[in-house]
């Protein structure tokens, strides 16, 4: 089967060693055999049919090697005639070229996301990060550092965490946020939520000896009387138990990749995974209901963005599951990865150096006049 590597995703935590679970290769009108147009996946067997392409010529096309192993492990190597602007190639110590995907190429593929779900990804930028401020429809603009994005930002400027929070928050304020907070709180909440319901889960598989329920009354459809209790415990709201989520071993939730991954491919896999939401999540239910409420501030006129360091976060927030009908506003409008952060804080520092380096032109003009 052919692999594919990943590259350029180091700051979001994804391996460099890691294989596509759906190779695809797009090749030229040219070359129907490698794939056809954009979009088209090449089998192995039609790879390894597939006539060796020229050299590179004037037009910009690029040769790349791909290694295949066949069923019984021997490894050959095919060339592949691609569109530079699809795949791109690395030279290789050996004097080939190694084929990379970049985040565009992988989210392509379709065999991990989809394309409705490339769109949902799409709309999550740094634009509508901007134009959520700029617009002035939202009374404020909350920011949500999770600590894996603020660690990858200190080791990528070469400053310690709490300087990178400092400076990040500057940053983000000077942009027009309001608050700018830390998902650390809402990891722990995630964690003793997700504890509880393991908790429960083991309890429910337990066997038990049998024990003669406590006498109730029916008083309506969520309430019941113990008549046996004290007066003022008498009445008490029906709490129905977790008995429907007893699958061992319980699987983490806090991973949407992991989620996304096992609804498309693992679906027996679903009642072991946790119900618990994502610190990510929690936050946002945080924001949107309690402090909203508190302050007596509508949701929708609070736009939540969060930092984190995947991609797959983006899913996660689009998620309808976590969107409150009767809020009318989702619990993360935005996510934000790491690497769109070190590209906006590379973009104002480069705006910045322009308009110093005009300001000192006119400066020197003026005096020259």
């Amino acid at each position: 089967m052919a692999s594919v590597f990943l590259s350029d995703l180091d700051a979001d935590y994804i391996s460099p060693s890691q294989a596509c679970s759906n190779p695809m290769f797009a090749g030229s009108a040219a070359n129907p055999a490698a794939g056809g147009t954009s979009g088209g996946a090449a089998s192995a067997a039609a790879a390894a049919s597939s006539p060796a392409a020229a050299p590179p010529a004037a037009g910009g096309k690029l040769t790349l090697a791909m290694e295949l192993d066949d069923d019984v492990g021997a490894n050959f190597g095919v060339v592949e005639e691609v569109r530079p602007d699809l795949i791109s190639g690395v030279a290789t110590a050996a004097g080939g070229t190694k084929a990379t995907l970049s985040l565009n190429d992988c989210l392509a593929c379709s065999g991990c996301v989809t394309s409705a779900e490339t769109v949902l990804i799409t709309q999550q930028s740094a634009a509508k990060f901007f134009e959520a401020v700029r617009s002035g429809h939202y009374a404020c603009v909350v920011v949500s550092v999770s600590p894996q994005a603020r660690a990858a930002l200190a080791a990528h400027y070469g400053v310690p965490p709490a300087e990178a929070q400092r400076r990040l928050a500057s940053f983000l304020v000077a942009l027009g946020a309001t608050y700018v907070t830390d998902t650390s709180g809402a990891a722990d909440i995630a964690l003793l939520e997700t504890a509880a319901e393991f908790v429960a889960r083991y309890r429910q598989s337990q066997p038990r000896k049998w024990a003669a329920p406590e006498e109730t009354v029916a008083v309506s459809a969520t309430n019941q009387r113990f008549p046996n209790r004290p007066a003022a415990e008498q009445l008490a709201s029906v709490v129905r138990p977790l008995e429907a989520y007893t699958a061992l071993p319980m699987l983490t939730s806090a991973c949407p990749g992991w989620v996304c991954y096992a609804e498309k491919t693992q679906p027996s896999s679903i009642p072991h995974i946790s119900t618990a939401k994502s610190a990510q999540q929690v936050l946002g239910t945080a924001l949107k209901r309690a402090v909203c409420a508190a302050t007596s501030t509508p949701p929708a006129s609070v736009f939540h963005v969060t930092i984190m360091p995947c991609y797959d976060k983006k899913l996660e927030a689009s998620r309808a599951d976590f969107r409150h009908e009767d809020l009318d506003a989702a619990e993360v409008d935005l996510v934000l990865t790491t690497i769109e952060i070190i590209d906006m804080i590379a973009e104002a520092a480069a705006a910045a150096a322009a308009a110093a380096a005009a300001a000192g032109q006119a400066a020197a003009e003026q005096a020259v006049a």
